[in-house]
């Protein structure tokens, strides 16, 4: 979508006259040049000279709203007068460079719908994350409450950061002066912030008449080099893609009806366990007193073609009283049991069939019977499948539980907040200095000693246990323990030690395996 507001800024320079109202600011982004038609249409914008304009027929038919661009231009034309309906941007340039001005702002919008091609196949940080660095300003995403789902660029922020500290949210006077007509609309709109040199851009998305996300960007108001609209358009629809299954027509009743329901979870439209569950109850299967997340992801999922409605239909055969749905390209599968249970009731192995088949794999929260927490158990069951992808010990697996891989989401969660706080992701100092010196000797001797602490200490220092996990000898993990010893000289007997020296090992694995990075020796 191509807003005239920005050509204008780009023809500011040869701008002689304009005239246009409020509803014909978006400009088709098909451009033609005027030669003998009978008729110019308000499908595309038009190009012609002052010569051909005072050239045309008087009776020409130009429908309502047509744009037309004429070049060449010294004066305002009786011409425009005959046609109040239509609107006219006469500039004084050549025809050549008038079109070469509008050519390259269009050839600047179809850059920006392919990066937000790939950054909607990603995630809704990879979308946000590209908007503030396509405008450098401050992007925020907002749930359909005006709370922030994810932000980029605030650090440079001056007056959106400080509205969105205090409760983390838009305050509801400013969301009402930003989108001041209460309205369906999904165009973008600009809101000039009071005694400020800036403006707040805005646009809300809509699925099915439903508010379902708020895009809101910080800018200054003289900035003309960025068409701060035509940008919101196209985040915006990145944003929808992501956001709302291409296959969402596709499903079944109960299966949209779920997928609403989540999406209102996922956007924390609900939050309170009552409402929840209350909701919850509405849904064609029983709702017990635990729940516990299944998120089931595909390799290819952004590439289309994944066949949902067979994959649900095999997944109800594994899951026969579960709620079921599809969200962001994702299956989420809401296990609910009546009593406190520590393993999962599964059928492993014809979960693992389906996965197999279709080139998916799947994250298993923890349980809870806090159903306002259902978003966080959603969330870890999904980012265990991105930990586990790079530190799984067999590449065959396809079926991940939380519980396997709880310390590298602390280690994940740890390693983010790292970087927030000290700008570098060097999580290595937050390792004991013995296993830092262990992997360094490892990596000039070709040895793994490192490793063998790591497993003699989780199995209690049982050399038989040891040598087994290792498939080694257990005279060798004799002399490596002693090596071990010798170069780190620390009591293995203090319990806190071994815990301490346990977790830096598993930092450093997700160091090396996860963040692909390797110390310097």
């Amino acid at each position: 979508m191509l807003f005239l507001s920005y050509i204008l800024h780009e023809l500011d320079p040869h701008i002689v006259f304009t005239s246009f109202d409020e509803t014909q600011k978006i400009c088709p982004q098909r451009l033609d040049f005027a030669e003998d038609q009978h008729t110019l249409t308000s499908d595309r914008a038009w190009i012609l000279s002052a010569g051909q304009m005072e050239d045309l027929s008087a009776d020409i038919d130009i429908e309502t709203g047509t744009i037309i661009f004429i070049s060449e231009c010294q004066s305002k034309s009786g011409f425009t007068d005959e046609h109040p309906d239509a609107a006219f941007i006469c500039v004084s340039c050549s025809t050549a460079a008038l079109y070469n001005i509008i050519n390259n702002t269009l050839c600047k919008l179809r850059q920006w719908s392919e990066k937000y091609v790939t950054a909607a196949d990603q995630s809704l940080y990879a979308t946000i994350n590209l908007t503030a660095e396509l405008s450098s300003a401050a992007v925020v995403l907002l749930n359909p409450n005006y709370r922030v789902v994810v932000s980029s660029g605030l650090e440079g922020s001056t007056f959106l950061a400080e509205q969105l500290t205090a409760s983390g949210a838009l305050p509801a006077q400013l969301a009402a002066d930003l989108f001041e007509k209460d309205d369906r609309s999904s165009l973008p709109v600009r809101y000039s912030i009071p005694d400020s040199r800036y403006s707040l851009y805005g646009m809300r998305l809509f699925h099915e008449q439903n508010l379902i996300s708020v895009l809101v960007m910080e800018a200054e108001t003289n900035r003309t080099d960025i068409d701060f609209y035509g940008l919101c358009t196209c985040a915006g629809q990145a944003l929808y893609r992501h956001i709302i299954p291409p296959n969402s027509l596709h499903l079944g009743t109960y299966t949209k009806k779920f997928r609403e329901l989540w999406l209102e979870i996922m956007t924390e439209q609900l939050t309170q366990s009552f409402e929840i569950h209350h909701e919850l109850e509405q849904l064609p299967f029983p709702i017990r007193t635990f729940v516990r997340a299944i998120v089931v992801e595909f390799q290819n999922k952004n590439a289309g073609g994944t066949p949902y409605s067979l994959i649900l239909a095999e997944l109800r055969e594994v899951f026969p009283e579960c709620n079921i749905t599809v969200y962001e390209n994702d299956i989420v599968i809401l296990q609910t049991y009546a009593d406190r249970c520590f393993e999962l009731n599964l059928n492993t192995k014809e979960l693992f069939a389906i996965l197999e088949r279709h080139n998916g794999f799947a994250g298993i929260s923890n349980g809870t019977r806090d159903y306002g927490f259902l978003r966080s158990l959603y969330l870890l069951a999904q980012n265990t499948i991105v930990l586990a992808s790079e530190l799984r010990k067999n590449p065959k697996d396809r079926i991940f539980f939380h519980e396997e891989y709880w310390v590298y989401t602390a280690i994940d969660m740890c390693a983010h907040r790292f970087y927030d706080i000290h700008h570098h992701d060097d999580i290595v100092y937050l390792i004991h200095p013995a296993v830092i010196h262990l992997t360094r000797y490892d990596k000039q001797h070709n040895t793994n000693l490192r490793d063998t602490l790591f497993h003699y200490l989780l199995n209690d220092r049982n050399l038989v246990k040891t040598a087994s996990v290792t498939f080694s000898h257990r005279n060798t993990v004799i002399n490596k323990i002693n090596k071990i010893n010798k170069l780190i000289c620390l009591d293995l007997d203090d319990g806190v030690l071994r815990q301490r020296l346990i977790f830096s090992c598993q930092v450093i694995r997700y160091y090396e395996d996860y963040a692909k990075k390797q110390l310097k020796i």
